[in-house]
């Protein structure tokens, strides 16, 4: 299973949808996740797992994408290898892709302190 942060992508688009999610996920510490490379189960268990978060989950047989805030995002992480005990590789890759949001409770995208860094 691969997974990508498509969060700053939204930044790019200039159709009015687009910037308007873009807005709402700066404001409120939210990021966007795509994952591919699965199969019929792990979709499931992916969905399954992202809404138990309050993550909001579009799916097709070729990608899923999850709009997360940031605290469910390191939940993901957590609880991934619990979940997915066959893909730690991904378990890696949403490492790498949180700590791109969080360096000592600062937000990095967008300079925002976070509450417990206060």
């Amino acid at each position: 299973m691969l997974v990508q942060d498509i969060t700053s992508s939204l930044a790019q688009a200039t159709d009015f949808a687009s910037q308007a999610l873009n807005a709402q996920v700066q404001r409120q510490q939210q990021l966007v996740l795509r994952f591919s490379d699965y199969n019929r189960e792990q979709q499931l268990r992916l969905t399954q797992l992202c809404q138990q978060l309050d993550g909001v989950v579009l799916a097709s047989p070729e990608q899923l994408t999850v709009l997360l805030n940031q605290t469910a995002g390191r939940q993901l992480t957590h609880q991934w290898s619990r979940v997915f005990t066959d893909q730690a590789t991904t378990q890696i890759q949403l490492t790498q892709i949180m700590k791109q949001y969080d360096v000592f409770g600062k937000r990095v995208s967008t300079g925002l302190i976070s509450p417990r860094s206060r």
